[in-house]
């Protein structure tokens, strides 16, 4: 499922995915305990799942100490976005709100609904852009990419949304608070992981580019 990095034994690599998974469990759990929402246990499977898989594909390119407890804090922040919004909306009231439509309007009442947890999602993707701050031009580019990237993760939010609508459907599974946190959290890792690998590829391609 993976290799250890050069630096790291297979065994903290494994612990390291296990953390993840426990998060992930944890992140989709917690918001919609907190309000007594219905929950289902395999939405909560999902999440821990989709953040190993994430898990494995970081420990496989080799991932400092640091690196690992800030990817760590990212869906733990979400959570607290989450559970701080939850508090002000039913969240059984919004449950179709995520995967109808890829309108404009179908994203704004997505920020009404849940501020918090835009602003925090926003946040996190800002923090974790590759880039020199110092560069000139740098920031303008980073503005142009961070835009661009902002639609390509609410686009991957709400796919992984309608799809785990329709597989609740065809399994017989109840949509359900923490399915909507499970949708926001695959959505979210799927966006992060193909983000990072176009930019590793461009990234090797220009380096390669330039050695020639």
């Amino acid at each position: 499922m993976f290799s250890a990095s050069n630096t790291e034994p297979l065994s903290v690599c494994a612990a390291r995915i296990a953390a993840f998974a426990a998060t992930g469990w944890l992140v989709c759990w917690l918001p919609a305990l907190l309000q007594s929402s219905t929950t289902f246990w395999g939405w909560n499977a999902l999440s821990a799942m989709g953040l190993a898989w994430f898990g494995a594909a970081r420990a496989s390119r080799g991932t400092s100490q640091h690196s690992f407890l800030m990817l760590i804090m990212c869906p733990l922040a979400l959570c607290l976005a989450l559970s701080t919004d939850f508090s002000r909306c039913y969240p059984e009231a919004v449950l179709n709100l995520c995967g109808q439509s890829f309108s404009l309007n179908a994203w704004i009442l997505h920020t009404r609904f849940f501020p918090l947890t835009t602003a925090t999602m926003l946040m996190l993707s800002i923090l974790t852009l590759p880039g020199d701050r110092e560069r000139p031009g740098e920031l303008a580019w980073r503005i142009v990419d961070q835009a661009a990237s902002a639609a390509v993760m609410l686009i991957a939010m709400e796919i992984s949304a309608m799809l785990l609508q329709r597989w609740s459907r065809l399994a017989h599974w109840p949509w359900t608070a923490n399915g909507l946190v499970c949708a926001m959290l695959l959505g979210m890792t799927l966006y992060h992981l193909t983000a990072q690998t176009l930019r590793q590829r461009v990234f090797t391609g220009t380096v390669e580019h330039a050695r020639t």
